[in-house]
């Protein structure tokens, strides 16, 4: 009995220890498919035939494409001086009508406001006044200039006549130009029909865009009661670095956007450029037109992201979904090998130059060729 339990004992523990080498073959086998399917090199990513395919990608190489040299620029879209107007009165006066809001279209001799008082009156009193002397003092002067050539009169009396007469004559276009100055025509003034009021109008065609006073508020000459604006010309007013001024020159072209609006580019040209570097930023400013403005729906004050491209050349580059980044790095997949089932890409580091379009610059072109030509140019962005 004891050597039959003996060997009953053994067959056990062989038993035991061979299903444990089983488990851990089993287990090294398992982790050996993981290790394949997965790869533990960060250097290189695999793809499988299905994932290439599902995700569209493609490969390709390095080409050749027109690359301009940028300068950035900051600004905002602006009208010319002569399509921005702020209304306000030659006199004081108080608001007797202004139903304006900002945003409104106005036409060009449009009533913007009217103002009323009582110095407008006073004003047409002493231009009548003026006008009825002048006419006096006219008749007078020559009656005593045509005694004075006949020795009739002493030459005294004509020229204290002549005096009164050129003095009110100016007295007169005085008033006369004043009149015109608050809309009020002289040539029609007549003594029954004086005007309490005058009227603000338009200078143009174009829009409200600030209301400063309201009804019964009083302004006075150098208040502002309101700003018309016309959009008819749109410019681009930029902000150049001092450092990029040298390579600035009129007629260069720009592409611009309003990031805080439309992701859509608008283009441009330089047409003036400033002659004196502004302020502690050391900019310098840059007057740039706007291609196809009455196509764009733009505003003036826009806040506008520019790039005036300076120069053009040849480079070598690749489409911009080539490009890929990790860690503050930039690279591209190139093809190391492939099989039935999978290709595998090795990760080459790139130095990134100008950028156009759906393009970008390789700065060291040398270390693809010699990688090999064939590069994920598309469809690699999961593959971070």
């Amino acid at each position: 009995m004891k050597p039959v339990a003996h060997f009953s004992y053994v067959i056990v523990v062989m038993a035991v220890l061979l299903s444990c080498h089983k488990g851990d073959n089993a287990t090294r086998n398992n982790q050996s498919v993981n290790s394949a399917d997965i790869s533990i090199d960060p250097v290189i990513v695999t793809v499988t035939r299905g994932q290439f395919i599902h995700e569209g990608m493609q490969m390709g190489g390095l080409s050749n494409f027109n690359a301009a040299d940028i300068i950035i620029a900051n600004g905002y879209v602006d009208v010319p001086v002569e399509n921005r107007s702020r209304i306000s009165s030659v006199l004081g006066g108080f608001v007797t009508m202004t139903d304006l809001l900002p945003g409104d279209r106005v036409q060009k001799g449009q009533v913007l406001a009217r103002l009323e008082n009582i110095e407008y009156l006073k004003l047409q009193q002493n231009f009548l006044e003026a006008r009825e002397k002048l006419v006096y003092l006219k008749s007078s002067f020559e009656a005593q200039s045509a005694m004075a050539q006949e020795n009739v009169s002493s030459r005294k009396n004509y020229l204290h006549a002549q005096a009164e007469y050129l003095t009110m004559q100016a007295n007169y276009e005085s008033l006369a130009k004043q009149l015109k100055m608050i809309k009020i025509d002289p040539l029609q003034l007549r003594s029954d029909q004086l005007e309490s009021s005058v009227s603000l109008l338009a200078p143009f065609d174009g829009h409200i865009t600030q209301i400063y006073a309201v009804n019964g508020t009083f302004v006075n000459p150098t208040d502002v009661i309101c700003e018309v604006i016309s959009t008819k010309h749109l410019h681009v007013e930029l902000k150049v670095f001092e450092k990029d001024v040298l390579k600035l020159r009129i007629g260069q072209t720009i592409e611009f956007r309003i990031p805080e609006a439309s992701k859509d580019t608008f283009g441009g040209e330089v047409v003036t450029i400033g002659k004196e570097v502004e302020g502690n930023e050391r900019t310098i400013s840059v007057h740039a037109h706007i291609h196809d403005e009455r196509a764009v729906n733009l505003l003036p004050g826009m806040y506008v992201e520019a790039r005036i491209k300076t120069s053009e050349r040849s480079v070598r580059g690749l489409p911009s979904e080539a490009l890929l980044t990790k860690d503050d790095k930039s690279y591209v997949l190139v093809m190391k090998n492939e099989s039935a089932d999978s290709i595998l890409f090795r990760k080459v580091i790139v130095d990134v130059g100008e950028k156009h379009d759906s393009w970008f610059e390789v700065r060291n072109p040398d270390a693809l060729e010699q990688a090999g030509q064939k590069i994920l140019i598309k469809g690699g962005f999961n593959l971070e």
